[in-house]
């Protein structure tokens, strides 16, 4: 039962929290959010997720959050995980188009 939400801010918004009520748990600075769209020939391809996330494990990112849809994921990392986010993905890419 308690009620929660991740709020995503390149400012502090602290001050305004606490002017509407609301008490931050915990705050995390120096993240970014890495999306991917998933194309439409490889919505049904099984394990598209999981070969993204091991990419991210095999080259130790971080994932603070993730939010998806149906065509699309998103990763909260770290900023200086960026680099080797963009990496990990383009070659998950490469192996796709061979």
């Amino acid at each position: 039962g308690k009620n929660y939400a991740s709020i995503l801010s390149h400012e502090d918004i602290t001050p305004y929290l606490r002017r509407v009520g609301l008490k931050p748990i915990a705050k995390k600075e120096n993240l970014s959010n890495f999306r991917v769209v998933i194309k439409e020939e490889y919505i049904n391809s099984t394990g598209i997720i999981e070969r993204i996330l091991r990419g991210f494990v095999m080259n130790d990112i971080s994932i603070v959050e993730t939010a998806s849809s149906f065509t699309e994921i998103g990763f909260v990392i770290e900023e200086k995980d960026v680099g080797r986010a963009i990496s990990s993905y383009n070659k998950l890419i490469s192996t796709l188009k061979s």
